[in-house]
């Protein structure tokens, strides 16, 4: 396969283009980018994941980390991928290819519970800024989510418990608001 352009372009951020050498490449490269920006896929901007090869697009990747064929509009429901990070299982994370062990789990989760103790201890779910915390909690919920499942496929089953339950307390922060 020849080498090819992936474009990223998330929210503000100016347009950049990176050179990719395969579709699994390509997901790496945009998923760390994505992990590492901490962006939302309505944070995608304009052409961010499609991938080019002599300025003709080829293929994009989704926001999950898939890779497909052609442009984001010419997907169906019968589109398979080129590229799925996840195999056969729909449920598992973005790509891991961050090798990640469990001081550096207990570190974010530390890390986690500090941050929802300073944001609660500045007000309450009855204050002016109940949208704002609701928000906020569900963003953190996601992404604890998230980590479990990532802990979980890197055999790390009590962290991943430990994310699982402070998932919960996020979304039960949210219903409070």
């Amino acid at each position: 396969m020849s080498m090819m352009n992936l474009s990223l372009h998330w929210n503000d951020a100016p347009l950049r283009r990176v050179a990719v050498a395969s579709w699994e490449d390509a997901s790496r490269v945009f998923c760390t980018d994505r992990e590492r920006g901490a962006y939302g896929a309505s944070q995608m901007r304009g052409n961010c994941g499609v991938i080019t090869r002599n300025r003709n697009v080829v293929a994009y990747v989704s926001y999950n980390g898939r890779v497909w064929k052609g442009k984001p509009s010419g997907w169906t429901k019968d589109s398979t991928p080129l590229f799925d990070p996840c195999g056969p299982d729909p449920g598992c994370p973005p790509p891991s290819h961050i090798s990640v062990d469990r001081d550096s789990f207990e570190w974010l989760l530390d890390h986690a519970m500090q941050d929802r103790e300073t944001y609660l201890d500045g007000g309450s779910a009855a204050s002016d800024y109940g949208d704002e915390l609701t928000e906020w909690a569900n963003q953190e919920a996601a992404r604890c989510a998230a980590i479990a499942r990532l802990a979980t496929s890197a055999g790390l089953h009590g962290v991943s418990e430990k994310y699982i339950a402070l998932s919960h307390r996020f979304m039960s922060t949210a219903e409070e608001a």
